[in-house]
């Protein structure tokens, strides 16, 4: 009687390990990128959630007539006719209808979790000063709108663009 050998040879073994090896060298940067991609998509769902918010309150604002005011947040009322205590939508300081970029109305707004940072700072813009926000995925973060390695969006209610969204970075 011939024997019978059992199992794999040399040569099947080679053969099955290369063709893993090639299958796992082309899965894992896709797997890798699969975080930054997610960022990215928690950004834009964040950018569309405060489109919707303040489109809502811009609308609001409208109803009430409050489309042309501005809420002085000046301690001592100039008594200037453009600004005025009473534009205000639900709470929300406003601005020609749109909420004022302050980081705790802007959190108020939306249901951002811990891994989102809200900040904000003034800026000139004529002879006008208006707020800016930032909300922020890490550390690296500008209020501009300019290129670089950023995951936040912008949101500038005195600007055409209100809602600049930077993902390069993510």
């Amino acid at each position: 009687m011939a024997s019978r050998t059992k199992g794999f040879t040399l040569i099947e073994l080679a053969i099955v390990i290369v063709i893993l090896a090639i299958i796992s060298a082309v899965a894992v940067p896709k797997f890798i990128n699969l975080s930054g991609d997610a960022k990215k998509s928690k950004i834009a769902s964040v950018a569309a959630e405060l489109r919707i918010a303040i489109d809502l309150i811009y609308y609001k604002a409208l109803i009430l007539g409050l489309e042309g005011k501005c809420y002085d947040t000046k301690a001592d009322n100039e008594n200037s006719s453009d600004k005025d205590q009473s534009a205000q939508v639900e709470g929300y300081l406003t601005c020609n209808g749109y909420p004022i970029a302050y980081q705790d109305s802007i959190k108020r707004l939306l249901s951002l979790d811990d891994e989102y940072k809200v900040t904000n700072t003034s800026r000139a813009y004529g002879s006008e000063l208006h707020r800016v926000l930032a909300i922020v995925i890490g550390d690296n973060y500008t209020y501009d709108k300019k290129a670089g390695d950023y995951c936040q969006l912008i949101y500038q209610p005195n600007s055409i663009e209100k809602i600049v969204v930077l993902d390069s970075g993510c």
